[in-house]
């Protein structure tokens, strides 16, 4: 066409595209913010697959899903879990849950359906536990690892994931079903029974307390134990209010009741300690660690008061973009 006869764009012709182009900046820089894995890219599958054992003698990873997953949901969980072909599928029901949860969880936490799913890949003797959560809010990812060692679980790559937020009981059930049958042996009922105590505890003691600080406190107090400490009620109730001090948890009596009928069971129960001591430091120092970082301390106060200030500036910028009279043809 002459150049001549080119129509030239109306002066609002173009305030489509820059609202398009304001939304993906503030999209991107908004997920930037967040932190890498924010908007859904790179982590996830990066880590599905890890730890696959190169030994030919373990079960081969166990997919466990909840029974009461939507046909949609259902291969959404399963993209997300990593799921593979000849990966072994079993089911968990709510039926499931309250027979090994009922006593331990209210019944509005463990709910009416079952949700969350779970992936277990083996990995070699000595790789120790991985842990991954997706939309899981009922416990902290180190009060799950916590618990998981106390029964019994190691050497495993673990990814729990749900469609939406849930609280994850189902698959709690499910992991034991799944590290078993990938196992192809049995936990110890006494084990998984102490860990799911300890899960409760944690849970109950999370809803009011910082989750990080929970579980760095179980686990200085199951290191004490493995250490061959911790052998009387008044030491062990000394115990827990020494490192609740350090921690910062000001624990109600409640609380203190709690934790201390806890680690009296699992003083009670047959677990061998001096294995387990290695990783429970791993998880407790990693816990710590993050806690006493100056940059932690601060971090919760900073983050509300920095997001607030990137919004309203990129809302600023985008009303004067979408305000700026458009440039002639």
């Amino acid at each position: 066409m002459d150049r001549r006869f080119r129509r030239r764009p109306a002066p609002g012709a173009r305030a489509p595209v820059r609202r398009v182009a304001a939304l993906l900046l503030i999209f991107f820089v908004w997920g930037w913010a967040l932190g890498p894995g924010a908007l859904g890219f790179g982590a996830g599958s990066a880590r599905a697959e890890e730890g696959r054992p190169s030994d030919g003698g373990r079960e081969r990873p166990v997919v466990v899903l909840g029974a009461d997953l939507a046909p949609a949901d259902r291969q959404a969980v399963l993209e997300r879990l990593g799921a593979g072909p000849d990966d072994r599928r079993l089911t968990v029901t709510n039926a499931e849950e309250r027979a090994l949860l009922a006593g331990r969880f209210p019944p509005s936490v463990i709910g009416t359906r079952a949700i969350s799913s779970v992936r277990v890949v083996p990995r070699e003797a000595g790789a120790g536990l991985s842990l991954e959560l997706i939309n899981i809010t009922g416990v902290a990812p180190e009060i799950y690892r916590q618990a998981l060692l106390t029964a019994g679980v190691r050497d495993a790559s673990v990814r729990i994931v749900a469609p939406y937020p849930v609280s994850g009981t189902a698959a709690l059930v499910g992991l034991f079903k799944a590290y078993e049958a990938a196992e192809g042996a049995g936990l110890s009922p006494e084990r998984k029974a102490a860990a799911l105590d300890e899960f409760a505890v944690a849970e109950r003691l999370g809803e009011h307390h910082d989750p990080k600080q929970v579980a760095a406190l179980l686990g200085a107090l199951k290191e004490a134990l493995a250490a061959g400490g911790l052998r009387t009620p008044a030491e062990i109730e000394a115990a827990v209010k020494q490192e609740a001090a350090r921690l910062g948890l000001e624990l109600t009596e409640s609380d203190l009741a709690a934790v201390r009928d806890l680690v009296e069971r699992l003083r009670a129960v047959n677990i061998d300690w001096e294995r387990l001591k290695a990783e429970l430091r791993a998880v407790t120092e990693a816990t710590r660690a993050w806690l006493d970082e100056p940059a932690t301390q601060s971090l919760l106060a900073k983050v509300g008061s920095f997001l607030k200030s990137l919004w309203q500036a990129l809302v600023g910028l985008w009303d004067r973009w979408l305000n700026a009279p458009a440039a002639s043809a």
